[in-house]
């Protein structure tokens, strides 16, 4: 919906799509999904190979990335938002329609496999009433012990604790929202210097929130530069913290190299990604919940095993990665897309 003159800055920013992060979200994509290509059994030993693998084997860390550009967009969305209901139920239409899509994608996979070959080795199919509700509501571990379907799919179960907190945030009035993010992602900061989190019920988020406030204090950066600079001095102690523990080092260095490749893309700087790698972004979603079923699912029993000669196994992936792209298209066109138009506002201010 086209936005009116009047219509406040944060709102405009909010609906505004940028080509650089689509392309960041690409690289991400990409990262994870050859990263579990190369985990599965090498076919081939040479040089070629090795350094192959050796570069996509921190290719796990295109999630952190990912909770980086999440903070962004989330942020900009967050501050164009009137309600906490209209924040949650985008969010909501957001991640849940194309999740539920993939499940069922992963369900068809998995009976056609067993009606063919007479097992199922594609996914773990929830086996009670409990674990399928779990499932269903993305309470799969690590929000409790239930295995998720995918491997993946943790991921999506921060992200909603995410979004948890930052729509807990919108029943600050108005003008103190900003104040009111930055204050609870410093005291979250604080909270994520203390390993073991993960272990404690409902806090599980808690280790990894400092990647995604730190991208929402980029998003904050143009309107409230004060509040966003300490929240950035806030990332600062839980980063510190896990240097000296020895811990996430990767994930932190990842963060910053990513809040900075983020704040270049929303000032216009990497505006050259090719137009394949962009729309690629734009489909990031999609290829991240299905890209193990799938592209891992057929390049492990179709392709893997069959020795592929040495080179060759780049050639493989990749064209595994591009058919992948191609396939879930359907699941982006339906699923996702129709739902990344913002739903209608929960009580409208007025005009």
């Amino acid at each position: 919906m086209p936005t009116s003159p009047a219509e406040p800055d944060s709102r405009r920013l909010a609906q505004h799509r940028v080509s650089g992060i689509d392309g960041l979200r690409a690289l991400a994509a990409l990262a994870v999904f050859f990263c579990h290509l190369a985990e599965m059994p090498a076919s081939t030993h040479g040089a070629i190979s090795q350094a192959w693998r050796a570069v996509w084997q921190h290719g796990y860390l295109g999630v952190s990335l990912f909770f980086v550009i999440s903070g962004v967009c989330i942020g900009r969305t967050w501050l164009g938002s009137a309600t906490p209901g209209e924040f949650s139920l985008r969010r909501l239409r957001r991640i849940f329609p194309a999740y539920w899509g993939s499940l069922a994608v992963i369900c068809a996979l998995a009976l056609a496999v067993k009606l063919i070959f007479g097992t199922n080795d594609v996914a773990v199919l929830p086996a009670s009433g409990a674990a399928l509700l779990a499932t269903v509501s993305l309470a799969t571990a690590p929000v409790s012990s239930f295995p998720p379907m995918s491997g993946v799919y943790w991921s999506l179960s921060f992200e909603l604790a995410f979004y948890a907190v930052m729509t807990a945030l919108l029943l600050a009035p108005p003008a103190r929202r900003p104040a009111a993010l930055a204050l609870a992602h410093a005291l979250l900061c604080l909270l994520a210097c203390r390993p073991g989190w993960s272990r404690i019920p409902l806090g599980f988020f808690i280790e990894l929130w400092p990647l995604f406030g730190t991208g929402a204090a980029l998003a904050l950066w143009r309107d409230h530069r004060r509040l966003a600079l300490a929240m950035f001095l806030a990332s600062a102690v839980p980063a510190i913290a896990a240097l000296l523990q020895h811990r996430l080092v990767a994930e932190w260095t990842t963060a910053i190299l990513g809040t900075g490749l983020c704040a270049a893309a929303l000032g216009g700087k990497l505006a050259f990604w090719p137009t394949p790698l962009v729309e690629l972004g734009k489909i990031s979603y999609s290829l991240y919940l299905l890209h193990v079923p799938i592209g891992g699912y057929f390049y492990f029993h179709a392709l893997a095993n069959r020795g592929p000669t040495e080179g060759s196994e780049i050639l493989w992936q990749t064209a595994v990665v591009v058919v992948t792209a191609f396939a879930i298209r359907p699941l982006y066109r339906w699923l996702e897309m129709p739902f990344l138009r913002p739903a209608a506002r929960v009580n409208p201010p007025p005009a």
